[in-house]
């Protein structure tokens, strides 16, 4: 469980992907769920449902520590743009995020927010 919560999220230390966590990550996964749903509710009675929404969505990023969204935007610059496969191979494994990758963080980003509004 540790090592499923330590690659998945920011919680328990930071641990390389192991084979025996792979039955723990929908476990993990419904915890997130339910931190970012706690979350949710107790943001959405206090502020307006907008301010809410962008927290929940900075929260649930930094919970699991930008994982899915450096994907993201990885996966965007890589295949996105008309190049040959080497040159995909060699975009993706640059540390840097593209034009392709940012617009995908922020088309994603800006519909999160607005489906929690």
């Amino acid at each position: 469980m540790r090592a499923a919560l330590g690659f998945l999220t920011v919680v328990g230390g930071a641990a390389p992907p192991h084979r025996r966590a792979a039955g723990w990550f929908g476990l993990v996964g419904v915890l997130v769920g339910a931190a970012v749903g706690g979350i949710w509710w107790a943001t959405d009675a206090l502020w307006p449902s907008l301010v809410a929404a962008v927290l929940v969505v900075a929260v649930d990023a930094a919970l699991t520590g930008l994982l899915h969204l450096d994907g993201l935007a990885d996966s965007a610059d890589g295949l996105l743009p008309p190049v040959d496969r080497a040159r995909r191979l060699a975009i993706m494994a640059t540390p840097d995020v593209g034009a392709f990758g940012v617009t995908a963080l922020v088309v994603v980003l800006g519909l999160r927010v607005a489906a929690f509004a």
